[in-house]
């Protein structure tokens, strides 16, 4: 795995225990626009959406995309941490990008 895997993997085990911690953090840093265009979308940033029965979730771009040029996203949906094509699969509501 290389070292962006690393931190996205590390990002992951503080936003399963801190998640709403890490999304503070992130609102601290650069506000990107959300777009639902893969093109504004760079490895590591950090993406927050909402997913079924209204809850907060936070995923990290990785750093490998769909066939259709769609990144990836890395995210602990509970049974795990998953690099998964859902980018756009669930209302975005939040896009930054650390300094």
């Amino acid at each position: 795995m290389n070292y962006l895997g690393l931190l996205l993997l590390t990002l992951l085990h503080l936003h399963a225990q801190t998640g709403e911690k890490l999304v503070a953090a992130a609102r601290k840093q650069i506000g990107v626009t959300v777009s639902y265009d893969p093109g504004p979308f760079l490895p590591g940033d950090i993406v927050t959406c909402t997913v079924p029965q209204n809850l907060p979730h936070v995923m990290l771009v990785s750093d490998r995309k769909t066939a259709g040029g769609v990144p990836l996203v890395i995210h602990n949906s509970g049974a795990g941490t998953h690099e998964d094509d859902m980018l756009f699969r669930f209302p975005l509501t939040g896009h930054y990008r650390l300094k």
